[in-house]
């Protein structure tokens, strides 16, 4: 990127540090919010105003809840920290895991409102007008899946860029913008997710820095901006960080890891260690400084590397501590007569040009068509959403249609027209708001992020959200209906059919936006749907069917009256019953109930000519639900999370100490990989056809016990994609693998581990429990409790977590353990069993210079132990290179150098390119591997270095390695077969987890407890005090049968969310040995048994003797046995389901494929009798029916007479007639329909198991090949 330079402001203030009365004159200007300049993005010419920025005594704690403890734990993250930062600076805040650095840049970036102390800009508060020209780059990517890259930057562009920038303008800035960062060859590949193919973990980093330099803001707050990048590229953003500062522009930035190349790039130096800073000023002056200290930098080595080294603290080393303490007692000395305090006098009012704030490219209207637009390709793109929602549109329909098949309009037609037509307000209901409920939670963050960086207003995207889904909310209502309309014989009337669509549509729409509202209320994908059923259920019940409208309590009225599907049936009714003059009758054989239309409306409390009414009022409940939505949909004043955790500054320095068992003999493995190749399909947006992209060619090599080998090349190169070959984890892979020259089979995988980069844990367990449970079902053979114990607590004090051991691991709801805390946690799990043979995928990202060196000193000490130790490092500093033995060097795909790490140097040499002294070899070869659209030479450079390799002959270093590995066999290695944990043991193992992560959920469990308690008074309260008559006997079949739908959707419902999100690691661990997944799920159903037992007796108690069912105790019984056998029957639904879908937002709308029709054969909407022969098997598998059914036997069975008022035609007179008129009197005995309950409980649960290990089986074959 060219930069124009400017004065740097930096220069100006050092003259402060001489001079400490005199302050800089920049013009005043009180009303900072009122000033427009060209801002970020402007061209150079423009001008773009200077921000400096002070911060004085900032503070920042958070009260933890400690397991084990009542009381809260307040912990202080910053304390009392002082600084500035000018125009023209770039200043790298740096400090261990831990010690507020992330916590510091969102105070300063007032991303974080708990923040205490004075921050200034300009010597003015933070304002929205300062924000617009500020940007803040966080650690964590959140991209939309589907997009490509050049569209998410070209839409950024377009919502960021300022209105004097042409189109042209724009999309030059992007292309220059792609090329600066490395881009150019995934221009047009979708960035991709967990399911979606996409970009590398490095590119995504550089996607996120490219997103906000679009605009080159004045003031820029970087988190991690090196994370996940190669050497070079690391250096070509710290490069373009400080030509931006050079520009007159402040960069603040956090830095876990830096190179000597990249510390002498930085203008200012802040250290923090356990909250409180040690040093901060002139990055080149901090060496002195720590020499004042008594603590000086050796010769050549990383200035940066050696301040972590006196900043850490270990375990059990108090002359750590008092070296610490010391530190920072000298510098708040020193901070009281340094010249900083003049710095910050001179941040005072700066002009920012013009009278009012940066106007963007894109008005209102210009904002809305962008993110209309990008919500469209989304939508388009998801293709197996898409085609599993059509798919189950089309399901449903049919097979209404089918059991309704060409009614007529005669006596028994009544009810099954009015069912289907109930039923078809239900679907709408449910298959509308279920996927909002999933697909909005997982949207907000990107959202909430966006918006919290001015891009646009909140409501603006989701009044986007609202129009960019309209032709969806028109298509689904309308594949729904034509189908069934015509199949089950509502006729042709043209004015028919178009107001069940006016309808249908209504209907579908109002439950979409009550998805919106809930989703943004609840923010969490797991906790959404048991609120959006806290909301539909009452919606059902009042809907027209199961509680006349006549009947409804006056205290209840309310809630009748903001019930859509109450409107839409009504509605439907009205339409379709309006037109029918005349029904069939035959006094002689039948009873009448209606002989037309009318009084088929009149039967159920419809008023004819009140149509116009439902259009009305669900028109206003869509509206009322949006806007509602709107409000929730407003980010709080706190606009990221904060996370903050019991951390502390602790990393390993002591010698790695032998467990108790751990000395024993272990297999010694050598791998060797021959011609292995990869491919994948992308498909190209721009052409809609799938493109093979190559991303190994023919690569080979090997590793041999008591090596450490290091992969390494630029982002993209193919790193992971080999660890993944080698480790036997990708099918896709051809060409030869073996181990000890035999295929990889079960017992070289069990003397295996893979450490992957992506870290996956139970959020509620802390990381003792974690280790301590990973400990027994690893070791639980081999090591009695006390040894397992010792280990654990000799892992934790060797990756450094000795301080946050009792604290929860977390998650973004969850505070908990930093990122390079996770890392290291996730790298202490594999430990603790010391493999054969260790495949690690970037251990070292997201961790400090001197914690990384540890992990790689212990991954040293691993391999010479006898173990093959291969892992991929992205930016090892210069002392990690100095333990690498072997270092295999890729480009392209291909490889370019594999041998000793310590050739390497004089390798690159023979071919002309010889690393300068004092410079780290990793970052000279990056330098000379990577290749940049804009370096004509770069192509020819790596071609050159790839014939060399290709054309290279055999050393005798080669002969020998391949005679070694002839002469290796596998002995031994069955020996470890037998250390698998017994199955007793990983049941006891899986089931304490299991339960622990139950109890700590609590805002799961209180709003499961609130919502079921909010039902059950609801209900009971609607059906208050029952009377057996006739009228008491409708009311009393309807409550029935809505207890029945209740738990199938209470209980299915929620499993559809967590068990998806359970799942990724749940095949980590099984894949990785730890159990076998039928463990697992017999775990969980085991420790969820209590709940299923709990939740039904909550929710029918209340409403039980609410409703006046009696006080029969054995009635009552078996009403709680068929209640929690339905819901028990639900719950193992759910698991089916989950297990069907691999995605958290598939699940959902699985669900309600095999749950609406189980509703629709529930007893209610169509009679067991009338049950066509060919769904019978349907009817048979429906857990609503039996619930039902039981209760409904259960109930009837003691009810001996109903009163009959003399002169009335009673329908029934007995219970035992109400049980005939309802086709239940072939059933046998109160226990028949609790014995079906059982057994379809057990078939869900079979079957779910079925599809676990079908998919587990999977995993493992793909380990197998």
């Amino acid at each position: 990127m060219t930069v124009t330079p400017a004065v740097n402001d930096a220069q100006q203030a050092d003259a402060v540090v001489t001079r400490p009365d005199t302050v800089i004159e920049i013009a005043v200007d009180a009303n900072v919010g009122a000033r427009k300049a060209s801002g970020a993005g402007s061209s150079p010419k423009n001008g773009i105003p200077k921000l400096g920025i002070s911060w004085e005594d900032v503070g920042f704690q958070v009260a933890l809840k400690v397991p084990k403890q009542k009381n809260l734990v307040t912990k202080t993250i910053l304390k009392n920290v002082s600084g500035e930062a000018l125009p023209g600076e770039l200043m790298v805040l740096m400090g261990p895991s831990g010690a507020g650095k992330s916590t510091l840049l969102d105070c300063i970036s007032a991303r974080n409102q708990n923040c205490t102390g004075k921050i200034l800009v300009n010597g003015h508060p933070w304002s929205k007008s300062i924000a617009k020209h500020s940007c803040y780059v966080m650690q964590d990517d959140l991209f939309y899946a589907n997009l490509t890259v050049l569209e998410h930057l070209t839409i950024q562009a377009k919502l960021r860029m300022e209105r004097h920038w042409t189109p042209a303008q724009r999309d030059e800035r992007v292309h220059q913008v792609i090329n600066e960062l490395g881009l150019t060859k995934v221009t047009n590949t979708p960035i991709g997710d967990a399911n979606v193919k996409g970009l590398s973990g490095g590119q995504r980093k550089r996607l996120s820095f490219a997103t906000e330099l679009l605009t080159n803001p004045s003031l820029l707050f970087v988190d991690e901006p090196t994370s996940g990048l190669d050497s070079f590229m690391a250096e070509t953003v710290v490069l373009m960080m400080r030509d931006l500062a050079r520009n007159g522009r402040t960069v603040i930035a956090t830095i876990h890891q830096p190179s000597s190349e990249l510390f002498e790039l930085f203008d200012r130096l802040y250290l923090l260690v356990d909250g409180r800073t040690v040093f901060n000023g002139k990055a080149a002056d901090s060496i002195t400084y720590f020499g004042t200290q008594g603590l000086q930098c050796p010769a050549f080595m990383n200035p940066t590397d050696y301040f972590m080294k006196q900043l850490v603290v270990l375990d059990g080393q108090p002359e750590a501590q008092q070296r610490v303490t010391k530190l920072i007692e000298a510098w708040a000395e020193h901070d009281k007569t340094r010249s900083g305090h003049g710095r910050r006098q001179s941040i005072v009012s700066q002009a920012l040009g013009d009278d009012t704030a940066p106007e963007a490219s894109l008005g209102f209207f210009g904002q809305l068509a962008i993110l209309c637009k990008r919500n469209l390709m989304r939508l388009v793109r998801d293709a197996i959403g898409f085609k599993a929602r059509i798919g189950s549109t089309l399901f449903i329909t049919i097979m209404l249609g089918l059991i309704f098949l060409q009614r007529k309009t005669n006596q028994k037609g009544v009810q099954d027209f009015t069912g289907a037509i109930f039923f078809i307000a239900v679907n709408q209901m449910f298959s509308s708001a279920n996927p909002e409920f999933i697909s909005v939670p997982l949207e907000l963050p990107i959202v909430m992020r966006e918006h919290g960086s001015g891009l646009y207003h909140a409501l603006t995207w989701y009044l986007a959200k609202n129009l960019s889904e309209l032709p969806f909310q028109f298509f689904f209502p309308m594949l729904f209906l034509v189908p069934c309309y015509f199949m089950i014989g509502f006729g042709t009337n043209a004015e028919v059919f178009f107001s069940f669509y006016l309808f249908t549509l209504l209907i579908s729409s109002s439950a979409t936006g009550l998805g919106y509202m809930v989703s943004c209320m609840a923010k969490r994908v797991e906790i959404a749907p048991i609120i959006g059923i806290l909301f539909i259920l009452p919606f059902l019940l009042f809907g027209g069917l199961f509680l006349n409208s006549d009947s409804t309590p006056d205290y209840s009225i309310w809630l009748q009256q903001i019930s859509p599907i109450k409107y839409a049936f009504h509605g439907l009714m009205r339409a379709f019953w309006g037109h029918v003059t005349t029904i069939s009758c035959n006094p002689a054989v039948e009873r009448c109930l209606a002989t037309t239309g009318d009084e088929v409306l009149n039967n159920n409390s419809i008023k004819l000519h009140r149509m116009w009414l439902d259009i009305v009022v669900l028109v206003a409940l869509n509206v009322g639900f949006r806007i509602q939505n709107s409000a929730f949909a407003l980010p709080n004043a706190d606009r990221s999370k904060v996370t903050a955790t019991m951390a502390g500054r602790v990393v390993p320095g002591v010698e790695h100490a032998a467990s108790p068992g751990e000395n024993a003999s272990i297999p010694r493995l050598a791998v060797s990989w021959k011609d292995i190749s990869f491919k994948v399909k992308i498909k190209n947006p721009a052409t809609k056809r799938l493109e093979e992209k190559q991303i190994l060619r023919g690569v080979s090599g090997e590793a041999l016990p008591g090596e450490l080998m290091v992969l390494m090349g630029p982002s993209g190169a193919g790193k992971s994609s080999l660890l993944d070959c080698i480790a036997s984890r990708n099918t896709g892979c051809t060409g030869a693998l073996v181990v000890n020259g035999r295929p990889w089979s079960n017992a070289v995988a069990k003397l295996s581990c893979y450490v992957m980069q992506d870290d996956l844990f139970y959020a509620n367990l802390t990381v003792l429990e974690h280790l301590v449970m990973q400990a027994e079902l690893r070791m639980g053979n081999t090591m009695r409790a006390p040894q397992r114990l010792e280990r654990v607590n000799t892992v934790i004090a060797e990756l450094g977590l000795g301080k946050v051991r009792n604290t929860p691991i977390g998650d973004i709801h969850v505070k908990g353990l930093s990122g390079g805390q996770r890392k290291r946690l996730s790298l202490a799990t594999e430990l603790l069993t010391n493999p054969s043979l260790l495949f690690i995928d970037e251990p070292t990202s997201g961790l400090d210079s001197f914690m990384a060196g540890a992990v790689v000193r212990q991954m040293r000490d691993l391999a010479k132990a006898g173990r093959t130790v291969i892992t991929t490092i992205h930016q090892p500093a210069s002392d990690l290179f100095v333990l690498f033995d072997r270092l295999y060097l890729l480009v392209d795909g291909m490889t370019v150098f594999d041998g000793k790490a310590a050739d390497s140097i004089e390798y690159f040499a023979s071919h002309g390119f010889q690393c300068p002294p004092y410079m780290n070899p990793t970052d000279y070869f990056m330098q000379v591997l990577v290749v940049m659209d804009e370096d004509p030479d770069g192509k020819t450079r790596v071609d050159k270095l790839l014939k060399a390799w290709a054309g290279r002959g055999d050393s005798a270093e080669i002969a020998q390695r391949r005679a070694t590995l002839a002469v290796m066999s596998l002995e031994g290695s069955s020996q470890s077969s037998g250390d698998t944990v017994s199955v007793a043991r990983q049941l006891r193992v899986l089931c304490r987890r299991h339960h622990r992560r139950l109890v700590r959920d609590v805002v799961a469990f209180k709003a499961r407890v609130g919502s079921t308690i909010f039902i059950t008074v609801l209900v009971g309260l609607v059906f208050g005090k029952l009377e057996r008559n006739q009228k008491g006997i409708q009311d009393f079949t309807g409550a029935i049968f809505f207890i029945a739908v209740n738990q199938l959707f209470s209980n299915a419902n929620p499993e559809l969310t967590t068990v998806p999100l359970e799942i990724p690691l749940i095949l980590r661990e099984h894949n990785g040995g730890l159990y076998h997944v039928w463990v697992w799920y017999l775990a969980k159903n085991i420790v969820e048994i209590p709940l299923q037992l709990v939740f039904p007796i909550i929710f029918l108690v209340p409403l039980y003797f609410m409703i006046g069912f009696g006080n029969n105790f054995k009635m009552f019984v078996l009403f709680y046995m068929n209640t929690a056998l339905t819901a028990s029957s639900a719950t193992g639904l759910g698991y089916m389901v989950s297990c069907i879908s691999n995605r958290v937002d598939i699940a959902p709308i699985l669900g309600i494929l095999f749950m609406l029709p189980m509703i629709l054969f529930g007893g209610l909407f169509l009679n067991s009798a009338s049950t066509p022969w060919y769904f019978v098997w349907l009817q048979d598998l429906s857990p609503v029916m039996y619930g039902f059914h039981g209760i409904m036997h259960a109930f009837c069975g003691n009810v001996d007479t109903i009163d009959c008022p003399a002169g009335t035609h009673c329908v029934a007179t007995t219970g035992a007639q109400v049980i005939t008129m309802n086709s239940l009197d072939g059933e046998k005995g109160d226990w028949y329909n609790a014995v079906i309950l059982l057994a379809i409980n057990i078939a869900f649960r079979l079957i779910g198991a079925i599809l676990l290990y079908y998919r587990a089986s999977k995993g493992r074959r793909r380990k197998g090949n």
